[in-house]
């Protein structure tokens, strides 16, 4: 009879249990893992207290005794596991020195969380899956880096909002293909080398403007720009011509009649003063 009560107890426990866990959206093996460290730690402890609390569900001639021993130990796991969430969400955690990590286009949570915790970025890939279920959102490919130590709900928003690293570089006005490749490079970019060829071998980028143009001399327009430490000398050549394109057409060189003449002969002015 005591027997069939303490299963009935534990059925309805465990379905209560499992209703709360969907009711909140709650992945037990995800809680069950963070938990692992902390169970490990204090196995010890808990063999003696099933230990003890076994003699008295076996010696005892109350059936509450054994009942109050398995809702003790029900409490204990809630506690420790809530404990071992909070440890591993809320503490700060994080590399010793400078990490970049790098985040390929199409890596799912699953897979960012296993890179951020083998670079040391967070203490468990499933807290970054436990913050993902509760914040949600579309994480953002690139290089991130990291230098000290927060929260993985830190790290976790950063990349949901695509904090990536970059590097800046100010282009002035009346600079030269030459002197651009320059500061290029100075920035920590490019190699000069590429970045010209780039401007020699990229001249489709501006072929409706200026069908017969050498080089994209003239068309990188001068400004402070921010590109991933890894951008080839074809992609800053390209987010330069865009943006000539941009204010060429606020400007009204484009468009509304204009001809690649006018284009070409207003570059090639600028270019002289």
């Amino acid at each position: 009879m005591h027997r069939l009560l303490l299963h009935r107890f534990l059925d309805v426990g465990s379905d209560v249990l499992s209703r709360l866990l969907r009711l909140f959206a709650i992945d037990l093996g995800l809680i069950g893992h963070l938990a692992g460290d902390f169970l490990r730690a204090l196995r010890g402890i808990l063999q003696v207290v099933g230990r003890h609390v076994g003699h008295r569900f076996r010696a005892g001639p109350v059936l509450g005794l054994g009942c109050g021993g398995v809702f003790f130990g029900l409490v204990l796991l809630a506690l420790l596991s809530a404990g071992a969430a909070a440890w591993f969400i809320f503490l700060p955690a994080g590399p010793a020195g400078e990490t970049f990590v790098e985040i390929p286009i199409g890596s799912t949570s699953t897979q960012i969380g296993a890179q951020l915790e083998k670079a040391g970025v967070v203490r468990s890939r499933y807290a970054f899956d436990l913050v993902r279920m509760y914040k949600r959102g579309v994480l953002k490919a690139g290089e991130y880096r990291f230098d000290h130590a927060v929260p993985v709900t830190e790290v976790y928003s950063r990349i949901l909002r695509g904090d990536v690293f970059t590097l800046p570089v100010t282009i002035p006005e009346g600079a030269t293909r030459f002197e651009i490749a320059a500061r290029v490079e100075q920035a920590g970019l490019a190699k000069r080398e590429d970045f010209l060829t780039a401007t020699v071998n990229e001249t489709a980028l501006i072929a409706d403007l200026d069908p017969n143009a050498k080089s994209l001399e003239g068309y990188l327009f001068p400004d402070t720009y921010r590109f991933p430490r890894k951008a080839t000398g074809a992609q800053i050549a390209a987010a330069m011509v865009r943006r000539f394109r941009a204010e060429a057409t606020q400007a009204g060189l484009t468009g509304n009649g204009s001809t690649t003449h006018d284009v070409h002969s207003v570059v090639t002015l600028a270019s002289l003063v």
